[in-house]
């Protein structure tokens, strides 16, 4: 994952893409829709309904991972494997086109239940959402770490000299196990604001945008999603509750 080398790291990884591709239906699952007057909101996945994100238009890859459905949440678990699972949920089209010109906005419910990694450039949780010109941001989740007092943090794109592809980047101190956080993760322009508990005058973390294509897939999609693990050098459990995108930038 560090370079185009080490694909053996993130193969979305260790596994052909192809595989991740398997099951999925053409075309956007809208869930649930609120319209405003400049804004509308469309529901991916809905924990409240008490299905699995692959009845909810996910492409799913449990890869031996455990995954339970029910109480309003889907809770994914691959540290029965050790660090050798990988498994997740993807989305390879979204209701409408993530254009930075004109914003928009992840919003996401999820608590990181536990989470252990082998090295400060890998996480047992990662969310990524790339736009349509594949600019974006891969959030990285960790319970704790011996060294580094970050817990949420941003894969480097290597851009950037000194900081190489997929390299542990800007991040924050706020723990994200304690309890289900509601995150938006806003996007306009060249730049993310991430803000939790919808306390938008404050954002926990923000950046430029990162462009990690030059990996190659799933890295080259437009208006791509993932929320899971896709390391093998790392683990983790976390709860889902919801997952939202809006076609705005709250918060900017």
């Amino acid at each position: 994952m560090v370079n185009l080398v080490s694909m053996k790291h993130r193969n979305f990884r260790g596994q052909s893409w192809n595989f991740w591709l398997a099951g999925w239906t053409i075309g956007a699952c809208l869930l649930g829709l609120v319209t405003g007057a400049q804004a509308a909101t469309y529901t991916l996945y809905d924990g409240a309904k008490n299905t699995a994100p692959s009845l909810q238009g996910w492409i799913t890859v449990l890869n031996g991972a455990t995954q339970t459905v029910g109480g309003g949440a889907t809770v994914l678990d691959t540290t029965v494997g050790g660090d050798v699972i990988q498994a997740g949920y993807s989305r390879l089209s979204q209701p409408f086109s993530l254009d930075p010109k004109v914003g928009y906005t992840l919003g996401i419910d999820v608590q990181l239940l536990k989470e252990a990694h082998a090295s400060k450039d890998r996480a047992g949780l990662s969310v990524t959402l790339l736009g349509v010109d594949r600019w974006g941001v891969e959030l990285a989740f960790w319970a704790s770490d011996p060294t580094i007092t970050d817990r949420l943090w941003v894969q480097n794109d290597g851009r950037v000299s000194g900081k190489p592809l997929f390299t542990h980047g800007e991040g924050t101190s706020f723990n994200p196990t304690t309890k289900v956080v509601h995150y938006d993760l806003a996007i306009r322009g060249s730049t993310y604001r991430l803000f939790a508990n919808r306390n938008y005058s404050a954002p926990i973390l923000t950046g430029a945008l990162k462009n990690y294509s030059v990996f190659g897939p799933p890295y080259d999609r437009s208006n791509f999603l993932f929320v899971g693990d896709n390391t093998k050098s790392a683990r983790g459990a976390f709860k889902l509750v919801k997952v939202e995108l809006t076609n705005q930038a709250i918060g900017f």
